[in-house]
C-alpha cells in the first residue's frame, strides 16, 4: 500500500538528505520583505522555529494537508503558509478552540482579552497586524475552531505535516499525538514545539513519541522538535 503511495507523490521527500536539501530549496524561495515581516510579528514561536516550519511546509505535496494543533495568535500558522505559498501549495488546518484564558497560563501573554488571541490570528493571517502590510495567507487556512481530539475525529485526508503545539502538559500532547498520527503516511512530518526544561511534560511526551521508533529524527531548532515518519 505505502509504496504504491510514494509512487504516487514523487515530490514527498525521503531521507533526512533530501528533506534538508529540500527545505533550504524551499526556504530560499520565500521573499525577503515576508522573512522580514514574520521577524517582526508578535508571537510564541522563534524566527529559526518558523524558519524551520516553514521549510517543511515548502515541501509537503499539495495533495497532502499540514494541519496545526494549536494556532493561538497566528505566527507559526503563518510561517507555514509562507513555505506552503512558496512550495506545492498544501493547504493548512489551523486547529484551536481559542478558549478564554485560563489562569496562570501563557494562553494571553499580551493581555489581549477573551476574544482578543483569536481577532489576532485573523489579523496576522490577513497580513494587516502591522504599519507594513504583510502576506495575505486566507486563502491557505481553514480555521477550525473546536478541541484537537474532536477535530481528529471528523478527519479525513492524509497530512504531510502535523504540527503539534497545544496544551503543555504531557497528557496532552501525547493525546493530540495519539489522536492525530495515523494520518501521517511514510515520509510525512511531525513538528512539536517547546522541547526543552521550561516545560518537562512536552519534553517527557516529544521523548516518548521519539522512543516509540517510527520517526526519523530531524533535530531541535530552538524547543521545535522535528521528525520524518520512516518508510
Amino acid at each position: 500500500m505505502w509504496e504504491d503511495l510514494a509512487a504516487s507523490v514523487p515530490r514527498m521527500a525521503r531521507g533526512p538528505a533530501r528533506v534538508f536539501t529540500g527545505m533550504r530549496d524551499a526556504m530560499k524561495k520565500i521573499p525577503r520583505w515576508m522573512t522580514d515581516w514574520l521577524d517582526n510579528t508578535q508571537g510564541l514561536v522563534e524566527p529559526e522555529e518558523g524558519r524551520r516550519l516553514a521549510g517543511l511546509a515548502g515541501i509537503v505535496p499539495k495533495e497532502r494537508a499540514i494541519v496545526e494543533i494549536g494556532s493561538h495568535t497566528g505566527l507559526s500558522t503563518c510561517w507555514l503558509a509562507a513555505g506552503s505559498r512558496y512550495g506545492y501549495g498544501a493547504h493548512i488546518t489551523a486547529v484551536d478552540p481559542w478558549p478564554p484564558p485560563r489562569e496562570g497560563s501563557q494562553d494571553d501573554p499580551w493581555n489581549l482579552g477573551p476574544d482578543g488571541v483569536i481577532e489576532r490570528f485573523q489579523s496576522n493571517l490577513a497580513g494587516t497586524t502591522q504599519d507594513t502590510i504583510g502576506g495575505d495567507f486566507r486563502d491557505l487556512v481553514t480555521p477550525l475552531r473546536m478541541d484537537s481530539h474532536g477535530a481528529s475525529k471528523i478527519w479525513l485526508n492524509e497530512i504531510g505535516l502535523l504540527f503539534i503545539d497545544a496544551i503543555h502538559e504531557e497528557w496532552a500532547v501525547l493525546q493530540d499525538y495519539g489522536s492525530w498520527e495515523r494520518f501521517i503516511p511514510p515520509g510525512g512530518f511531525l513538528a512539536m514545539h517547546d522541547y526543552g526544561e521550561t516545560y518537562p511534560g512536552c519534553k517527557r511526551a516529544i521523548d516518548t513519541i521519539e522512543a516509540l521508533g517510527d520517526w526519523n529524527p530531524l533535530g531541535i531548532t530552538g524547543s521545535l522538535w522535528t521528525g520524518e515518519r520512516k518508510w
